[in-house]
């Protein structure tokens, strides 16, 4: 009797330890393990071209429709995209010297970043019983030519156009006929504009690449006329 009252206290007393084991380490999961962890996977997600996570968990991305955003990841990740557009424009042109300078002044798709490329927004606070929600602020980017751009999402950026000039952003999203044009908020990265001045239409890209920009759109270097 006395050796069964012995075995159901020590696996009592086991079953314990056991416990406390499991919540010491949850509690180190939580509070040590956990955010960073979540960091990390945002990063593999990116490094991974997981756009469609990208685009749900940016910061307000709600406010800003997913087609713009996909226009965007079009023209800095899509090669053939970017070399379609080269031998329409800039073929002929002396702007660059051949499709594969155009490429590694426009393409971001082969370059994989760390930590220190992404800023993040967070919501609530991780604890033993919620955890906080994270978001993209802004992933810092860089091309082969050094070139710097951002995906996220930008404020207040506006365009400077001569007088009578018509200013189309990514085929229509944003059109301008007043000089300067302000938008509130719209994505970072690169754009396709139309331009429509003194009688002669010009095709280019843009780059956003922080807050509060302006763009005088007749100083852009890769503006090219075309019929």
């Amino acid at each position: 009797m006395e050796d069964k009252r012995n075995i159901i206290i020590t696996t009592l007393i086991s079953f314990f330890l056991f416990f406390i084991i499991i919540f010491l380490m949850y509690v180190i999961y939580v509070f040590a393990y956990y955010n960073k962890k979540q960091e990390e996977i945002y990063l593999e997600y990116y490094n991974n071209n997981k756009y469609d996570f990208i685009y749900k968990n940016l910061d307000v991305s709600k406010e800003l429709d997913k087609i713009k955003f996909n226009k965007v990841i079009s023209i800095m990740y899509d090669k053939k995209y970017l070399l379609s557009i080269y031998n329409k424009y800039y073929n002929n042109s002396n702007i660059y010297e051949n499709e594969n300078v155009f490429i590694d002044r426009f393409y971001y798709g082969n370059i994989k970043i760390n930590l220190d490329s992404i800023t993040f927004n967070s919501f609530g606070k991780t604890n033993l019983f919620n955890r906080r929600k994270l978001y993209y602020d802004k992933i810092n980017l860089t091309s082969n030519t050094g070139i710097k751009s951002i995906l996220g999402i930008v404020d207040d950026i506006e365009f400077i156009l001569e007088q009578g000039s018509v200013l189309s952003i990514d085929n229509g999203d944003y059109i301008c006929y007043e000089s300067p044009c302000k938008i509130d908020k719209m994505f970072g990265g690169l754009h396709i504009i139309n331009y429509t001045s003194n009688g002669f239409n010009y095709f280019g890209i843009i780059n956003i690449n922080d807050d509060n920009l302006s763009i005088d759109i007749t100083g852009i270097d890769n503006l090219v006329s075309y019929k």
